[in-house]
């Protein structure tokens, strides 16, 4: 069997996470560090990995490690990740929004913890944090 980790899109934004719909948005997000994420509804721009998409597709192939007893036993899956882009880049909370299979999972929490910082969104001039997702699939390629 050949591996192929195919890289589907990336979703950011609520991903289940609880919306703030305040009358006037707050300079930051969670400014008391509640642990509650709230997302400031504004229509501007998305939070972006360093680069772009197509070097957030290049990191995930150049880092993921498919692991071998997963491909010995065949296991592919999607797995849905969540975490906060903090306002000086860093990811935080991540977690598994979806599961797909243990070895799967914990593949895609080591991928989205080793990665660099990202692009942090500013509103009114000042760094705050956003909820953002990323889906992970594994698919094995079989030979014909």
């Amino acid at each position: 069997m050949r591996l192929l980790l195919f890289f589907c899109f990336i979703q950011f934004g609520t991903l289940g996470q609880e919306i703030a719909k305040p009358e006037k948005a707050p300079d930051i997000i969670d400014p008391n560090r509640t642990g509650k994420v709230q997302v400031i509804e504004f229509g501007g721009p998305e939070i972006e990995y360093v680069g772009g998409m197509d070097s957030l597709a290049a990191f995930i192939v150049r880092n993921c490690i498919y692991p071998p007893e997963a491909i010995e036993k065949g296991i592919e899956g999607k797995v849905l990740m969540r975490f906060v882009v903090e306002g000086d880049g860093r990811l935080s909370n991540i977690e598994v929004a979806r599961y797909a299979h243990p070895l799967l999972d914990a593949e895609a929490i080591r991928l989205i913890s080793i990665m660099p910082k990202w692009e942090p969104l500013e509103h009114k001039g000042k760094p705050i944090r956003m909820a953002g997702g990323l889906p992970i699939i594994f698919k094995l390629q079989k030979d014909e």
